[in-house]
């Protein structure tokens, strides 16, 4: 069978979509699959060193992982440190000889790496694989506004010579397909209860009915309107559970509200776990939470929506992104109609005391999962990687 190359930067070697899902999936299917990472200091794979290594290939669920040189004492000035990066990765390709190399990130030296990749080895497929609308990101955060016409062309490089493009959503396919030729494959983040399920539920306080939110925790993704209608409610047995990291910044936010209104026994955080030990905290909740204000959230469905049905949860989304809309479509939650914090409160107490209209949502949950889950969409995957390399 063909070899397959995932190359990642930012993501983590055992990411969700990309390791869990795409390369496992691929692996089982009897392609041969890679992932080539980042190596920031010997003996350890992985942009946050994750990973020690003792041996190479480094081999996890019959993936192989490769690294390659990430020099972070090259200056970063004149391009220098991305370009021995862009040296290393191509020197470790041309020894690993995939017959596809697939992308996923809109770091510019990936980017590069993406755009060059069919003229500096012939004859190898290229495949990009968009998890994001990245043109919203780029526009709305301020530091990389200047760098949007470099990455469009990088973009346009990448759009002509690709083989296939993978994509989140309708919208993303509809949009790129106006500047490609391209065969363009909607892969959303759906999720498997054969690999994402809880041999059994965290131990948590069963006098509290808990949400959970899962994924990093940021302003943009609800935490103010969650936190302030958690402080309504509290006292009504309503806790909050963050799987997931929180930056410093709404850390700090989101422990002094915690402290003023007296949240301690009623939000529980896990910091970030193995992937494999997220599902027994979702399991232990009532509802998980969607709640996502950015602009690009309107471009597609997260991972944690297909991760809250596949354990069975009803979705308690914000009114108007991608999520918003699957769960309107499906029944299987609430959407807010207001994003504010009173109206949350009240969803809170409605799914904790409303047995009829929460085993409604529950009936819903499952109908959604049945049509939305990874056994479909990988072989969706299978088929469209079979169109380009067994042709």
């Amino acid at each position: 069978m063909p070899r397959l190359c995932h190359v990642i930067f930012e993501h983590r070697l055992f990411d969700a979509r990309i390791f869990h899902k795409q390369a496992v999936s691929l692996a089982k299917s009897g392609y041969e699959v890679i992932v080539l990472a980042p190596q920031i200091r010997p003996g350890t794979l992985g942009r946050r060193a994750e990973q020690k290594i003792d041996t190479v290939p480094f081999v996890r669920n019959g993936v192989e992982f490769y690294p390659y040189t990430y020099n972070k004492k090259l200056p970063k000035e004149l391009g220098i440190r991305h370009k021995a990066a862009l040296k290393s990765l191509f020197s470790q390709l041309r020894m690993l000889k995939p017959d596809a190399v697939q992308f996923h990130e809109h770091i510019d030296f990936l980017l590069e790496a993406a755009a060059s990749l069919t003229s500096v080895i012939p004859g190898t497929k290229l495949i990009f694989d968009y998890h994001e609308f990245f043109l919203h990101r780029l526009r709305l955060t301020k530091k990389k506004r200047g760098t949007v016409p470099r990455h469009l062309e990088q973009e346009n490089r990448i759009l002509q010579t690709a083989s296939l493009i993978l994509c989140l959503s309708p919208f993303m396919k509809e949009y790129y397909s106006t500047l490609t030729q391209t065969q363009i494959c909607i892969i959303e983040n759906t999720q498997s209860n054969k690999l994402f399920c809880a041999a059994q539920k965290a131990e948590i306080d069963s006098s509290i009915t808990w949400y959970v939110m899962e994924g990093y925790f940021f302003f943009d993704r609800g935490l103010k309107i969650i936190l302030q209608a958690l402080a309504l409610v509290a006292a009504k047995g309503i806790g909050l559970i963050v799987v997931g990291n929180i930056p410093n910044a709404e850390k700090t936010w989101m422990d002094e509200f915690a402290e003023r209104h007296n949240l301690a026994s009623n939000i529980i955080t896990t910091g970030h776990l193995d992937y494999l030990e997220v599902p027994q905290w979702i399991s232990a909740a009532h509802a998980g939470l969607s709640i996502t204000l950015a602009e690009n959230a309107r471009t597609g469905c997260p991972n944690k929506l297909y991760n809250y049905l596949t354990l069975g949860k009803p979705v308690i989304s914000d009114s108007s992104s991608g999520t918003a809309t699957f769960v309107r479509e499906t029944g299987a939650g609430v959407c807010l109609q207001t994003n504010e914090p009173e109206e949350l409160a009240q969803v809170f107490l409605k799914l904790k005391d409303d047995k009829n209209f929460y085993a409604s949502l529950l009936e819903n949950v499952e109908k959604a999962y049945q049509l939305n889950n990874w056994d479909n969409t990988s072989k969706t995957l299978i088929e469209a990687i079979n169109g380009i390399l067994l042709r």
